[in-house]
Parts: structure tokens; sequence; C-alpha cells
């Protein structure tokens, strides 16, 4: 795939492709002549009403702010799949006059995010997989936050591996900035309510 990619950018390089006069015209252009050499790296970036940091920052950190989630398609099903995991680098490519922000993230194999009894998603941060497509957008990421999974003093005699985790949504800052007034017509990413199911409903009709 990475043999395919690169040929298909030298293709592009090699193209006479006009200034053009348009801004689309102008912007495929640049995107066509290839980022920068020198690359611009964060520890901390606000994009989409969310503060990103990287894992190693942290760490540091009495805060969370490294949990990063993606909807995409899945390579093998075509179906789309919720990926979660942390953000480990973050990059600024310069193309001309703008930049273009990516993640490079730490993802957990969708196959070890599981929803428990109640009706929430448990995922196993230990399993990383996706080593070899690491890289995201930025505007493509949303915000998550990790809680260690409680359980009962039982079950953690037969637990020998790593602990489990709880993903809760994160929140957006966004009313205010830029413009925005309406987060829902702002938000381009998919709703993840921290239930998967009807459970809410179900403990309302016990009630």
């Amino acid at each position: 795939m990475k043999e395919h990619k690169n040929q298909f950018t030298s293709w592009l390089r090699e193209q006479d492709i006009p200034d053009g006069e348009t801004l689309e015209d102008r912007t495929i252009k640049v995107l066509t002549s290839g980022p920068s050499c020198q690359v611009t790296t964060w520890q901390t970036y606000d994009i989409s009403g969310f503060t990103f940091c990287t894992k190693s920052n942290d760490q540091k950190s009495m805060a969370q702010n490294s949990g990063v989630r993606c909807d995409a398609l899945h390579f093998e099903t075509g179906e789309e799949t919720t990926y979660f995991g942390f953000v480990e680098d973050i990059w600024e490519l310069g193309y001309g006059t703008f930049q273009i922000p990516a993640f490079r993230c730490q993802w957990v194999q969708d196959k070890h995010v599981t929803v428990d009894n109640n009706g929430v998603r448990v995922l196993d941060l230990s399993k990383v997989g996706y080593k070899d497509d690491p890289w995201i957008m930025a505007n493509c990421a949303a915000q998550v936050f990790y809680v260690e999974l409680v359980i009962s003093p039982n079950d953690k005699k037969k637990i020998t591996n790593h602990p489990k985790h709880v993903v809760f949504p994160g929140k957006q800052q966004a009313i205010g900035v830029d413009g925005v007034s309406d987060l829902d017509e702002f938000n381009q990413f998919s709703d993840m309510s921290l239930f998967v199911d009807d459970h809410p409903i179900k403990i309302s009709n016990v009630e």
C-alpha cells in the first residue's frame, strides 16, 4: 500500500498542473508539490473544539487529553468502525501558505473493544494494533477519556493481565470559537453516547 501511495505521489509531481485561477485549483497545485521537509511538532493542539495532548505530555499531568477516537471504514468488511487509541505525536505539515495537522496514534485493536452487560464500551488498552497505519488527519479525531473499570475483589483474583477501561466521550468546547453558534451544525462527528444500547431506558423503566 505504501509503495502504491509513493508511486501516486511521484506521478502527481510529474504532471504539469497549471496554477489555476480558483482557490481549489491553487490548493491542488500546492498539494501536488508535496509538504515541506520541515515539520512543526506540538505537545498540545486545539482543533474541532477539543484540546488534544500527546500521551507523553499526559504522563506529566493530572489531566488526560490524549484519548482519541476515529470513525473509519474497516479495511476488511467495508463497514464503518470506531477506533480508539492515544495521540502519540502531533505534526503540522506545511504546504505553501497553509498547514495540515496530523496525529500519529497508538490504536487498540477493534476486536478488543467490547460492550459489557451495562451497555458501555470496555477495552483493553494493552492490545495495540494497526501499527502500519497510525496516522490520521487531526480534523478527523474526536476526544475520549479512559477510566479503569471498577471490578469486585473476587473478579480481581481472576485477572492476570492488564486492567480493562471504560471509554467516555469527550466534550467539545466550540461554541463562540470561530463564529460557531450551533454545535450540531458544526459537529462533523457521529454522536458517541456512554451507553451503546437502551440501557438508560431500561433503568428508567425499572424506576
